[in-house]
């Protein structure tokens, strides 16, 4: 009987020949189609950088191949062989997303994304926001050669992960009934900030959807009373991904595996829990040393921490005005670094020139004088950081650790000047990055005017295209920076976060210890982003936006399920 079991298992693996064949033909024809839109040489070995780029080229046309290989397979699977409500599902969002696509085609494009997409062009990656993010862009690109190829990818990977969670909360929480209200679980991806993420190609669209999906996969097997090794493995791969797109997301390598044992502990043998804390483990630390080695080569950061760094502009700001204004009563100044540290370390060093030394060590990393200024004028951080090249200086990495210290210093020493500044950061972050109703009007804007020479970027209509960006965003249809009323709530996670509490509340007063804990997991990420949030933007509160709202509607489904006394589904 285990040696059928096995064996039906081995089949199950086994690659369909004509399903690889046509991957095959389908790679065969990329090579033409990327002349599209990619720059790159396979042959090109004159000089060590050509090396590098035509490595990276067969590196991207490797991965490309297992991609279609995979895709090609699962085509067979998803239209033949799976659910029919899954398909169902998953259809009827694709093609609201599709149609929407159409009309503000060819998407929402903003800043960051430009520079990710033309590099991406060139097959090389940028790691300002994070390789990974690269990867997507290329593979997206090579299977479907326009910018908007890249949208069109996440918009299939996001209605795949729509439609399988309402499939597996039908069959699980609803005992497989046909239930007409479970299009209600429709209703949170269909909110106005979930859209327009949808039709934005930037990593916390589908990043949100992934750890949405992780999280509902934990519950859905613990509600099954089974885990495989199979499956603890996936999840495991998943979770890595996770753990290493976004920077907040660090503090998963030790919760999600703590999760996994609670929720699994009497579920599945000990190689299960095993196999999915070394894979998570193994899986994070390979997603993880590309990443630190890219953001350690000069010719991608100007400075090596320069992305750490932009977590503490915001506070940093207030912190060096509040000292700045002391220290000008000081008539005495270091004459050397070595000097300013040593009359740190000295205890007896007075209060006034303790800052001055303080603010002259910090200057070796950043320009504290238009960091006062900038306090004096209300202006922040970040904006000063983009519009001044000279704000940050060329700092090594000694200066740095001193400035990090230092910066810590300030924050303990003025906890209300710090709480202050994350509290208003976190009340506003609301906004959005750039006005993408200007892509087709504004002119010379390097990124607009060389996005525009890319093939399929012309809208079907600008004006119906801008008419709809307004709608999704609630703006004004003849001024874009007209926000209409009700954008300060619809365009806040903090709504969210106030039903998150709440049902961990509920769930703790019901003594629900697992999925109290899976909450609270995902919930810790909150305070991590209150305190380094680099900047005033709703997409960082965008995960805890969307899992607030998906959980409180399929728990209202689940709940009203139980009034019809559907059976199989009564007890979470």
């Amino acid at each position: 009987m285990g040696k059928r079991l096995k064996q039906k298992r081995n089949l199950n693996l086994k690659l369909n020949r004509y399903l690889v064949l046509a991957a095959c033909i389908h790679f065969f024809i990329s090579f033409f189609t990327d002349r599209l839109i990619f720059t790159y040489s396979l042959w090109n070995f004159t000089d060590s950088t050509a090396a590098v780029k035509t490595i990276f080229a067969w590196g991207s046309k490797a991965v490309f191949l297992c991609f279609l290989i995979s895709l090609w397979h699962f085509f067979f699977w998803f239209f033949k062989k799976a659910d029919r409500s899954f398909v169902k599902f998953t259809c009827i969002y694709f093609v609201l997303m599709c149609f929407l696509l159409l009309l503000v085609w060819p998407g929402i494009w903003r800043m960051d994304e430009f520079g990710i997409l033309f590099e991406a062009g060139n097959v090389f990656p940028v790691f300002w926001q994070h390789y990974l993010t690269s990867v997507f862009y290329i593979m997206a690109l090579m299977l479907l050669p326009v910018p908007s190829g890249v949208i069109l990818l996440q918009n299939a990977f996001i209605s795949l992960i729509v439609g399988w969670l309402l499939y597996r909360f039908q069959k699980l929480f609803l005992a497989d009934k046909v239930f007409p209200f479970i299009y209600f679980g429709y209703i949170p991806f269909l909110f106005l900030p979930v859209l327009d993420s949808n039709l934005y190609p930037m990593r916390m669209s589908l990043y949100a959807c992934l750890e949405l999906l992780l999280l509902a996969e934990f519950v859905f097997h613990f509600k099954e009373k089974k885990m495989s090794g199979t499956n603890a493995i996936t999840l495991a791969i998943l979770s890595a991904v996770i753990i290493n797109w976004r920077a907040e997301a660090i503090y998963y390598l030790l919760a999600l595996p703590v999760c996994f044992l609670v929720l699994f502990w009497n579920i599945g043998d000990k190689k299960v829990k095993s196999k999915f804390i070394i894979w998570t483990v193994a899986a994070s630390l390979i997603l993880f040393v590309p990443q630190k080695l890219g953001e350690s080569q000069k010719q991608f950061y100007k400075n090596s921490h320069e992305y750490e760094l932009t977590s503490m502009l915001l506070p940093v700001v207030p912190l060096i005005g509040h000292i700045y204004m002391d220290a000008l009563f000081s008539s005495y100044y270091p004459e050397s670094e070595e000097a300013a540290l040593s009359a740190l370390e000295d205890k007896n060093t007075h209060v006034i020139f303790k800052q001055v030394c303080r603010l002259y060590l910090m200057d070796r990393v950043l320009d504290v004088y238009k960091a006062a200024k900038a306090a004096g004028e209300g202006r922040t951080g970040i904006s000063l950081y983009w519009s001044d090249e000279e704000f940050v200086r060329n700092y090594t990495d000694e200066q740095y650790a001193v400035f990090k210290e230092i910066y810590w210093q300030l924050v303990f020493e003025n906890p209300e000047i710090f709480m202050k500044e994350r509290l208003q950061t976190f009340l506003q972050s609301k906004d959005l990055l750039e006005n993408t109703t200007e892509l087709f009007t504004k002119e010379n804007v390097p990124n607009y005017e060389k996005f525009k020479e890319l093939p399929m970027t012309a809208p079907v209509s600008n004006q119906m295209r801008n008419r709809l960006i307004s709608i999704l965003e609630l703006r004004d249809a003849g001024d874009y920076q007209k926000k209409l009323f009700g954008y300060s709530f619809v365009y806040s996670a903090l709504p969210a976060m106030v039903l998150e509490i709440f049902i961990l509340l509920i769930l703790l007063w019901k003594r629900k210890w697992a999925y109290s804990l899976l909450l609270a997991s995902h919930m810790a990420k909150i305070p991590l982003i209150f305190l380094t949030a680099p900047s005033r933007l709703f997409m960082y509160y965008y995960p805890v936006y969307l899992t607030g709202y998906v959980l409180t509607v399929f728990l209202l489904l689940y709940l009203y399920a139980g009034k019809k006394e559907i059976k199989g589904g009564n007890s979470l």
